[in-house]
């Protein structure tokens, strides 16, 4: 799991550092407590505008949560929401059981479905609302063991598709 966490973090800093960051954009991250720590006492090293919430983004009541506390930081508007939500352990998919297939469906399309159409008040109140969903090459074709995956993020690339025209 350290692994999907350093291209997790990988991801974030490259997004944040070298694409936002130096327009002057503040930052809103979320992550287990641990990480969040490290991850905003990093970027603040560094002079970023971030801040952070601890949040479990499989908890529905969580997420709202989050969202509630980002509109307060950015005074109810969001130029730009980033779902960088996913993971899951490789498995041959004979051995994958309902509960696999379920958290994977959880943490990889319900959380970043959800958190969009949360923010989706913000990002209209903004005028220039965007989202960047961060997805992976599983959703378009098959990897090996990770069926419950790549189902998962193949049902998100679908729906951003049809939902980002509404």
């Amino acid at each position: 799991m350290a692994g999907m966490w350093n291209i997790w973090k990988a991801r974030c800093r490259l997004i944040f550092k070298e694409e936002l960051a130096g327009f002057g954009v503040r930052a809103h991250t979320c992550t287990n407590e641990h990480n969040l720590k490290n991850l905003v006492d990093e970027w603040r090293s560094q002079n970023f505008l971030v801040t952070g919430t601890v949040c479990d983004v499989t908890s529905r009541t969580d997420r709202e949560k989050l969202m509630e506390e980002v509109g307060v930081i950015f005074e109810g508007k969001l130029d730009i929401l980033v779902n960088n939500v996913g993971g899951s352990g490789a498995k041959p998919a004979i051995e994958i059981t309902a509960e696999d297939y379920s958290s994977s469906m959880t943490v990889n399309f319900e959380a970043c479905f959800h958190l969009s159409q949360l923010a989706y008040p913000l990002l209209k109140a903004s005028g220039r609302g965007n989202v960047i969903s961060i997805s992976s090459i599983a959703g378009i074709g098959g990897i090996p063991g990770f069926a419950h995956y790549g189902s998962a993020k193949g049902t998100s690339l679908q729906i951003w598709s049809s939902q980002y025209t509404d």
